[in-house]
């Protein structure tokens, strides 16, 4: 996997959480959170989330064919959910970010709670490819 730096503007990083109050008391800064219950997996089948809905999604945090999409979390489990999503979705650069945001503090890294200024794409995915 190659790097991602976060102060690059072809970067976006997506925090994945479970528990979503993570996020809004502090995250990484210029993170996008993603709540992996609601958004990642349908609610009642517990399936992945369809096309349509990754689509709106990355549509929503600004993400374009050629973003670098990095994935951390509360739970880096989930972070790498998904990343594996993004993968079987045809984006081509994706990465788990080292440790997740529980290294992050444990560095004592800089948290923000200010949400990151977004804007919209039209993102489109491929159908997901389950083999």
């Amino acid at each position: 996997m190659d790097c991602c730096p976060l102060d690059d503007p072809a970067a976006r990083l997506l925090e994945v959480d479970v528990n979503t109050t993570v996020y809004e008391h502090g995250h990484i800064p210029d993170a996008v959170g993603v709540n992996w219950t609601t958004e990642l997996s349908h609610c009642i089948r517990h399936e992945i989330i369809d096309r349509p809905g990754w689509e709106a999604l990355l549509s929503r945090a600004g993400v374009a064919p050629e973003t670098h999409l990095a994935f951390s979390g509360d739970n880096n489990w989930v972070a790498a959910y998904a990343y594996w999503i993004a993968r079987i979705s045809g984006h081509p650069r994706a990465s788990l970010m080292n440790g997740g945001r529980k290294k992050w503090e444990l560095e004592g890294r800089p948290l923000m709670t200010a949400l990151p200024t977004i804007s919209p794409t039209r993102y489109q995915a491929q159908e997901p490819d389950l083999r």
